[in-house]
């Protein structure tokens, strides 16, 4: 295999990793998924020509780097879950500084302050927005039958209450406190 080939496998690699790691930062999470998709489709057929041209190494190596990627929509999340959690600790660092630009609500329940909150709002498209959202109590990913009415109070303060509150099953933990959910133009209030 020639080196540019080798080197396509490396970016390839590099661009799904830096996706991953960006997943929460605004604007360049749209830019690498843009780029990790322009590598896939290079990757795919560099693969097809070496299955048709029996390159059988090369085509293990294509074949190799495409699983790799692929792997989140086969149910193997860890890694990315893992990259996407450390990119967001990075881009949130200092966390004192990124929870004073949060829209928190706080509320006590069985005695102790807890706070929810909207943090970030990332376009991923022209109608799809991924919400990062702080929770002390870490009801956001329970059945709905287990949530508090002082914490669907409180959500009911943010942006999106209906879908924050009631939608179960589509939240998802990020690290910590902090949860995220993706959430479509039509279920925005108002929308």
């Amino acid at each position: 295999m020639t080196l540019l080939k080798y080197l396509l496998v490396a970016v390839t690699l590099a661009s799904w990793v830096a996706g991953q790691l960006l997943e929460y930062v605004p604007h360049l999470s749209e830019w690498s998924f843009f780029v990790t998709a322009g590598c896939f489709v290079a990757v795919l057929v560099c693969a097809l020509s070496a299955l048709i041209r029996r390159k059988w190494y090369a085509f293990a190596t294509f074949s190799i780097t495409l699983l790799a990627m692929c792997l989140p929509g086969f149910g193997l999340t860890q890694p990315s879950d893992w990259l996407q959690a450390t990119g967001f600790r990075i881009y949130a660092s200092p966390i004192e500084e990124y929870l004073s630009r949060c829209r928190l609500v706080t509320f006590v329940e069985d005695g102790a302050e807890q706070k929810v909150g909207e943090c970030e709002s990332i376009a991923t498209s022209s109608i799809t927005w991924i919400i990062v959202i702080y929770d002390t109590t870490g009801q956001f990913v329970l059945p709905v039958a287990r949530r508090t009415q002082g914490w669907k109070s409180a959500m009911g303060m943010l942006s999106s209450p209906k879908v924050f509150a009631e939608s179960e099953g589509r939240g998802s933990y990020i690290f910590g406190n902090f949860y995220s959910i993706v959430i479509r133009l039509d279920e925005m209030q108002g929308g």
